[in-house]
């Protein structure tokens, strides 16, 4: 009987271990999984490329921002791609909302310091965020105006959507994240429909759209080389981000709010 009874806590944990694999490979909780990591790491790089400029007492970095975004934009289009989500075309909503616990965290957090002797006591502030004054400055993606955070950064690069007939329930949906237009077109025929926009944004209307935003200059660093241009368009974003990463394999880099000189993408 004893022999019988160890053989039971063993089969136990068999099962236990055997539920245990069945819940981690479920796809469904591997992408949810992916997407909370995703957006961790993007919160904390962007912190890192603060806490960076406020060692330096300089403006933040766009290239340090940017690059935190691409790689949040890739790692969701790259789940997605896989299958399984519960969500799908969401990386723009949670992009906004890893935004605003940044823009929260810099306003805890004010750069200060507080110097005393033994005679006075003084305390010199860093000059005050830029941000918020509507006026587009170097170090800033955006000042204000649609597709802009909290923390003047654009909430991302590659929109897109899937457009369905007009009696169809919804008749929108997100497709963020793509840098080709394949791709996009390939996820959106995969969710039924036939139709993609490269650059779309879910209105509130229901329809897919074209948003305007402030001008912004965009810039392609390629080894020893670069190209810009400026962007006033959610599809003139995408379409650079697509010449620049898409069609490239992700060999160059986009960088948001610099200029092309002398073959280096220049914060401007």
């Amino acid at each position: 009987m004893r022999g019988h009874g160890a053989a039971v806590p063993k089969a136990l944990a068999a099962v236990v271990l055997l539920s245990a694999v069945a819940r981690a490979a479920d796809p469904a909780a591997v992408c949810t999984a992916g997407k909370l990591l995703a957006a961790t790491k993007k919160l904390t790089a962007k912190a890192k490329c603060h806490a960076a400029a406020v060692r330096k007492l300089a403006a933040v970095d766009p290239g340090c921002l940017d690059k935190a975004e691409v790689k949040f934009v890739a790692k969701f289009a790259a789940l997605e791609t896989h299958g399984g989500c519960v969500t799908t075309g969401d990386a723009a909503s949670v992009e906004g909302l890893v935004e605003d616990a940044l823009a929260a965290l810099l306003a805890a957090l004010p750069a200060s310091t507080t110097t005393t002797s033994t005679s006075t006591t003084t305390t010199t502030s860093l000059p005050p965020p830029m941000c918020g004054n509507a006026i587009r400055e170097v170090g800033e993606q955006c000042d204000g105006g649609n597709l802009c955070t909290a923390s003047c950064t654009l909430t991302g690069l590659a929109f897109g959507c899937c457009e369905f007939p007009n009696d169809h329930v919804p008749a929108c949906l997100a497709a963020d994240g793509f840098s080709l237009n394949f791709n996009m077109y390939s996820y959106c025929l995969a969710q039924g429909s036939m139709q993609n926009v490269t650059g779309g944004i879910c209105g509130a209307s229901g329809d897919c759209e074209i948003v305007a935003i402030d001008p912004v200059p965009l810039c392609c660093q390629a080894a020893g080389s670069c190209a810009d241009t400026v962007a006033s368009s959610s599809a003139g974003l995408w379409q650079f981000y697509n010449g620049c990463e898409g069609l490239t394999s992700f060999s160059s880099h986009t960088v948001v709010a610099a200029t092309c000189v002398a073959g280096v993408c220049t914060p401007s």
